[in-house]
């Protein structure tokens, strides 16, 4: 991990978000109320409103240092964070979907159990702490709560994650409950756009086969759901299982034919930052 030069480390947080303003300006007031003091925000808006977007950077642009990249089109959930990776240039990075929230302690303690894990563990490149899950009701006029549960079964537990047992399924990690080494990130390839769901496992997987994340055993993190009736613009990428497990099957038959020492994609390169590729501005 990033060694401390005498300043705070610099926090990258992706936001990928499509026209879900409701839940962008609920993820703001997440990473804004964060006790790390050092944090860049890239807001990804991947092919939807500009509006929305734009209006989050000006409501919290007095507080949070943030870049908005606008996608001509959708280019999809993987390709979306990879335009974020990009433009990260801080030590960490985190990913911060629309609809998920943090504890306010979050990054401090993802920092510090990282910088503390480090001196025993020389290729520790992340850490995570454990996850509630929020269970909601979405519509256009506001969120209702319903309830929330501690983490499922599978939930990584203690120590470091179990690489063999996050291939098996039988450990789990949520993006949102994860801090990562920046340059680890963009070294082990990005995010594979052929993954419609589930590119974050996917991506874990190779992470995983060259460096350890450490565990905090505080639930610091919150997935939500939305519950049925739960208009489709408000779903979230937990309501298709079906190609879910299509995509976790493929990942599983992927990681038993490959040689896990040998990189499955190009390192990803900040200089290459040219999004207009993309469309995005």
């Amino acid at each position: 991990m990033p060694h401390a030069t005498g300043r705070p480390l610099l926090v990258d947080v992706i936001v990928r978000t499509k026209d879900r303003p409701l839940f962008l300006a609920r993820a703001l007031r997440s990473i804004r109320a964060q006790t790390w003091g050092r944090v860049c925000v890239h807001i990804v808006n991947d092919g939807g409103a500009r509006d929305a977007a734009e209006i989050g950077k000006a409501e919290h642009g007095d507080a949070l240092d943030i870049h908005v990249h606008h996608l001509a089109e959708s280019v999809g959930p993987a390709e979306t964070l990879n335009v974020g990776l990009r433009a990260c240039q801080g030590d960490l990075m985190a990913i911060h979907d629309d609809d998920d929230s943090w504890h306010p302690y979050f990054l401090a303690a993802m920092v510090r159990r990282l910088e503390t894990t480090s001196k025993l563990i020389p290729n520790v490149g992340g850490s995570a702490c454990h996850l509630r899950r929020v269970f909601e009701h979405a519509t256009p006029d506001g969120i209702v709560y319903s309830h929330t549960e501690g983490a499922p079964p599978q939930s990584a537990s203690r120590g470091i994650v179990n690489a063999a047992a996050f291939a098996a399924r039988t450990e789990d990690l949520f993006p949102i409950q994860v801090l990562l080494d920046r340059r680890a990130a963009q070294e082990v390839g990005g995010f594979d756009p052929i993954f419609l769901r589930c590119e974050d496992r996917e991506f874990l997987n190779r992470f995983l086969a060259r460096y350890e994340i450490t565990i905090l055993q505080r639930e610091l993190a919150f997935h939500h759901t939305r519950m049925g009736g739960t208009s489709a613009s408000f779903a979230n990428s937990m309501a298709n299982m079906d190609l879910i497990e299509t995509f976790v099957n493929l990942i599983d038959n992927r990681r038993m034919r490959s040689n896990i020492s040998v990189p499955a994609r190009k390192p990803i390169d900040p200089s290459q930052n040219d999004l207009s590729g993309t469309g995005a501005a």
